[in-house]
């Protein structure tokens, strides 16, 4: 059995990461029986050191994007065959937009956001024990908003932050409306 290896439900949805939603979403379009695993351990256990990873007949596969391109292959499954070569191109890059755009904007929101933070905390990191839900979200942060300066989007205001954002959204929502007609 195949096995998903993620944080856990969050925010009332599957998973807070992006990237396990991704591969939970891809597993079910394409029919590809799992289990999701939500050990506290995963991440320790995780071979690049992000979730999500996969699981399988003792095979390790990490990376949502080379995740689903191994279960492509082994499973066959063909969920972008109806489009056209320049469609494939335009999802590629749209879904490499999604990853390497969108991803730092919510991090950016969930993280260094001081409205939004408290219950980014509370979610996370209030069942820890104490000491550590205290220990735990100072550290974590802090090691966020370092990670968040090196990729030099916290380097920005918040209005510049959010007009970046903006026009993303808008964007997308214009190659998605045209991809509907």
């Amino acid at each position: 059995m195949l096995t998903l290896h993620g944080f856990g439900s969050g925010f009332g949805i599957v998973d807070p990461s992006p990237f396990v939603l991704k591969v939970d979403a891809y597993l079910r379009l394409a029919g590809i029986a799992f289990e999701l695993n939500t050990d506290s351990s995963n991440f320790s256990k995780a071979p690049k050191g992000k979730l999500p990873f996969i699981e399988e007949n003792g095979e390790i596969v990490a990376d949502s994007q080379l995740i689903i391109a191994k279960l492509s292959e082994q499973y066959s499954v063909t969920l972008d065959d109806w489009l056209s070569p320049e469609q494939k191109a335009q999802a590629h890059l749209l879904s490499k937009s999604l990853d390497e755009d969108l991803y730092w904007y919510l991090v950016y929101s969930r993280w260094i956001d001081d409205n939004i933070w408290p219950k980014v905390k509370a979610e996370f990191f209030d069942k820890m024990p104490f000491p550590l839900k205290i220990i735990v979200p100072i550290v974590a942060r802090k090691g966020v908003k370092t990670a968040m300066n090196k990729q030099g989007l916290s380097r920005h205001s918040v209005s510049e932050i959010a007009a970046m954002a903006k026009r993303s959204f808008d964007s997308w929502a214009q190659l998605l409306s045209a991809t509907v007609r």
